[in-house]
């Protein structure tokens, strides 16, 4: 007869074996998401779902809950990604696992950032601003400054989007992380081209510019050329708005990121509209 014990052992060793496997699967299911092969990772994760507990919280669970939300909400399908950022934030234990509190908020914000619903992603976000002070996750403070940003600066609150950046733009700085400095000097660059700041604009798109170039981001020095192209032809300085928009053409055909040509096309389209131009 195997004693308790032994009992006891082998569900635990068998526990483990399932997390293992577990682990695995969302694993697998993740590297797909990353891919871009939805369908692949839509089909782990339900698999998944099919194999574990689905009404009490487990790290599994979130994780393809997670994972089937993103896919939905990269899909465009923002009903869909709602029920299931909702479904994973009524199993979630808030203070077990802070993190993925703060991912789920970060997630669904998104959704209704999409969706125009500013209101209600503002409120999101400063929740995940709050969640991530707590957990002192500086990083995802700055994340939350810059989504905070964003948000006014769609509402035309100029002042209130700047001083969000500013935030962002100082944690940064301090944190000697250039990546995100780039990132959100973009972003005050975008909002101070979209209120006709083009001599602020250009001030910030070209210290992103420099910085992309000292981390060798080759995406950010194709999109910075191009926002500065924007600036350039927002003053009618046609030649050198061509010049930057050629740079950033091949630049974009030396890595293959074929949506650049497609992206300055759409941009010049815009342009002859707005100042009336037959051929530029």
């Amino acid at each position: 007869m195997i004693s308790w014990a032994r009992q006891g052992q082998q569900i635990a060793q068998r526990q483990q074996r399932e997390t293992a496997v577990h682990d695995l699967q969302n694993a697998q299911a993740r590297a797909l998401y990353e891919l871009g092969q939805w369908e692949a990772a839509t089909e782990k994760y339900t698999h998944l779902l099919t194999r574990i507990p689905t009404d009490i919280y487990s790290l599994p669970l979130a994780l393809a809950l997670l994972g089937l939300a993103m896919i939905a909400a990269e899909r465009g399908e923002a009903k869909q990604a709602i029920v299931l950022y909702e479904q994973l934030q009524a199993l979630l234990d808030e203070t077990i696992s802070p993190e993925m509190h703060a991912n789920v908020l970060s997630g669904l914000a998104g959704v209704y950032l999409d969706l125009a619903q500013w209101e209600r992603a503002l409120e999101l976000y400063q929740q995940v601003y709050t969640v991530r002070q707590q957990q002192e996750n500086w990083s995802g403070v700055g994340v939350a400054h810059n989504n905070i940003g964003l948000i006014y600066a769609q509402q035309g609150k100029l002042k209130l989007a700047l001083a969000q950046f500013e935030e962002a733009l100082a944690l940064y700085e301090r944190m000697e992380n250039r990546p995100m400095l780039a990132t959100t000097l973009t972003n005050i660059a975008n909002t101070l081209l979209d209120h006709g700041e083009w001599d602020k604009a250009l001030t910030y798109s070209t210290k992103a510019l420099a910085i992309h170039r000292e981390i060798y981001n080759e995406l950010g020095i194709i999109n910075t050329l191009m926002q500065i192209g924007s600036v350039h032809a927002e003053r009618t300085q046609w030649e050198s708005a061509q010049t930057y928009f050629q740079q950033a053409s091949e630049r974009a055909q030396q890595i293959g990121y074929a949506m650049c040509d497609l992206f300055l096309a759409r941009i010049w389209v815009f342009f002859r509209k707005k100042h009336c131009l037959a051929h530029i």
